[in-house]
């Protein structure tokens, strides 16, 4: 079986939301899935690699636990 889940994460990134809501939210996005599609209006920047790198560590602490 396969489930497929969509989530919404415009307004991610964006200059009015926190980023800690971002991590969060790419956080939740990483826990519940085994693959990721970024659809970002420009090239990933390092900035963006090191956010996904600190929530991807994140996961992988929460589940050595």
């Amino acid at each position: 079986q396969i489930a497929v889940l969509l989530m919404d994460c415009q307004g991610t990134g964006d200059m009015e939301g926190t980023s800690s809501i971002d991590n969060l939210i790419t956080y939740i996005s990483l826990q519940m899935s085994s693959v990721q599609l970024l659809n970002l209006p420009r090239q990933l920047t390092h900035n963006d690699v090191i956010r996904l790198k600190v929530s991807y560590n994140t996961i992988l602490l929460s589940r050595d636990r």
